[in-house]
């Protein structure tokens, strides 16, 4: 029995096989042909979803940075610059000296208008050490005497080696901040001179009259001829020298100013917040801000008066009524001029006066310095008006 299942289950098999490998026979002509039988219906295919994008959510804004935490603006301090004008300022040296066939000790004087410089400020009332700095041309001195030039400029100053001293300012004491336009202002400048190949701590006292467009003035400071490695010029009329040498600025020195810039509000990011980049950071908060365009100084303006023939003035100092008080040098005078109309008054300081430098005091009065009378001499709104 198991024998004759298997035969038949093998011929069954094998019926199948050619079956399935065996081509049709042609159908018959004389009989309609029968439709073949069809295949049983293939399950269909599970669709296949049309891909679609993810449903679209709605556009979310990035999220809201935290809050910065606001700094507020910066303001940069304002920079004032004192500069020397040209040709209206005026070094010199003085030295008590003893002359032969002269009775009394005088002072050789020594003079030059080549001088240069700037003070600079900041807001908070400190010096700007790397912007303030005068330097004189000590080639140029003239003290009236040939003789005594040739020999000061050969053998004590040296001015082939040295032409020129300069002051370092490093420490200003006594001036206030901000800077006054107006009023008498008494301070000190502090810092390192170079003379003659030396640097030494030098402290010049200085006396300057505000106004709106910087300040007129005089600086004086002493030296010794020790200090700065320099011999004495003494020759066979010159017995005897100070060792002390009493030096003077005349100066008018025009303001400028830069302006306080306010920098930019700071913002501390908080937590997770990330600085912009790529493009559409450019221009914006990645962008590196403008600098600032320079404050240009306004250059002094010039006018001329016309003052009495002879008078050689010499210097200049505002009046505290709007006028203009000047040393008239070779008549012995002290002149007042009105700049709105250019009148001018004179008022004689004595037999054998010879005005040199002038300023306003405290008292509004004006004071002089006189080269053959007394040193320093003040009158009274009384006298001169």
């Amino acid at each position: 029995m198991t024998r004759y299942s298997l035969l038949s289950l093998g011929l069954g098999l094998a019926l199948l096989v050619a079956a399935c490998g065996a081509p049709a026979p042609p159908p018959s002509s004389a009989l309609p042909a029968s439709p073949p039988p069809q295949p049983a219906a293939a399950p269909a295919p599970a669709p296949t979803p049309t891909p679609r994008p993810a449903a679209s959510q709605p556009a979310l804004a990035p999220p809201a940075a935290p809050t910065p935490d606001a700094r507020p603006a910066v303001k940069t301090p304002a920079v004032v610059r004192l500069t020397l004008v040209k040709d209206r300022s005026e070094a010199r040296f003085l030295s008590r000296e003893t002359i032969a066939n002269v009775p009394l000790p005088r002072d050789a004087i020594g003079t030059t208008k080549v001088i240069s410089g700037v003070l600079a400020i900041s807001g908070d009332g400190k010096v700007l050490r790397d912007q303030s700095k005068f330097t004189v041309d000590m080639a140029s001195l003239q003290s009236g005497s040939a003789n005594r030039d040739r020999d000061i400029k050969a053998r004590t100053l040296e001015v082939g080696k040295y032409p020129t001293s300069e002051f370092v300012v490093t420490e200003v004491k006594g001036l206030p901040s901000p800077l006054p336009t107006s009023g008498v202002l008494k301070f000190q400048l502090i810092g390192d001179m170079t003379l003659h190949g030396a640097t030494k701590p030098v402290t010049w006292d200085v006396t300057a009259q505000m106004n709106e467009g910087g300040m007129i003035g005089r600086a004086s400071a002493a030296v010794r001829f020790a200090d700065f490695n320099m011999t004495r010029p003494l020759t066979a009329v010159v017995l005897s020298i100070e060792d002390t040498v009493r030096l003077e600025v005349d100066f008018t020195a025009a303001r400028s100013q830069t302006p306080a810039a306010s920098a930019p509000a700071q913002t501390q990011p908080g937590p997770g917040a990330t600085a912009p980049t790529g493009p559409s950071a450019r221009g914006t908060a990645g962008a590196t801000p403008a600098a600032p365009s320079p404050a240009v100084a306004r250059a002094p303006a010039l006018q001329e008066y016309a003052v009495p023939p002879g008078s050689g003035p010499h210097d200049v100092a505002p009046a505290v009524d709007g006028g203009v008080w000047y040393t008239a040098q070779r008549t012995g005078e002290l002149g007042w001029l009105d700049p709105a109309t250019g009148r001018t008054r004179h008022v004689k300081l004595g037999a054998g006066s010879s005005p040199h430098g002038v300023i306003v005091g405290p008292d509004g009065a004006p004071w002089i310095t006189d080269g053959d009378s007394t040193p320093l001499s003040g009158l009274t709104q009384r006298r001169t008006q």
